[in-house]
């Protein structure tokens, strides 16, 4: 199994690296924590929609890696600080002319003041089952639940139907 998620992640840096070249680079995180009922995740409230949720993600500063950008974003947009694991795959929005590089990360620390809080944007904690709801007019972020739920060895759960 272990092989196979380096394999997995061997592909993906290599698509990322060609079209990273063309495509504005983003980086990010699926933030979680374990509980006695199970896995929860850290969504943010989305800036333009203010009804609906995400996961934490920008844009990659010049001479920055992937996991140091999106520890970065983790931290400035979410207010968590924790262990960044596995790359959860790069996914491309051709729309916006951009790719995210997203990883794992396990929440170690809950900031009290944070950039993006300061700001009044909102963070919740979901169980798993909730937080893919609340994704779902996200097709992308659909995507990288099914590479989190894979990663982590999550039993998966039927993708919940899309909203346009």
């Amino acid at each position: 199994m272990e092989d196979a998620k380096k394999d997995v992640s061997r592909f993906f840096m290599g698509v990322w690296r060609r079209i990273a070249r063309t495509y504005r680079r983003r980086a990010g995180s699926v933030p979680y924590r374990h509980t006695p009922s199970g896995i929860e995740i850290l969504l943010i409230q989305s800036r333009k929609h203010k009804d609906r949720w995400i996961v934490p993600a920008g844009g990659v500063e010049e001479g920055e890696t992937n996991d140091v950008a999106a520890t970065r974003e983790t931290i400035e947009e979410a207010g968590v600080t924790g262990s960044l694991g596995i790359h959860l795959g790069a996914f491309e929005d051709a729309q916006n002319r951009s790719i995210s590089a997203m990883y794992a990360l396990e929440v170690k620390e809950e900031l009290s003041d944070w950039e993006e809080g300061r700001k009044g944007r909102e963070r919740r904690w979901f169980s798993f089952k909730d937080a893919l709801q609340e994704i779902r007019w996200k097709p992308k972020q659909i995507e990288i639940f099914e590479s989190f739920c894979i990663a982590l060895s999550i039993p998966t759960t039927p993708t919940p139907e899309t909203t346009s």
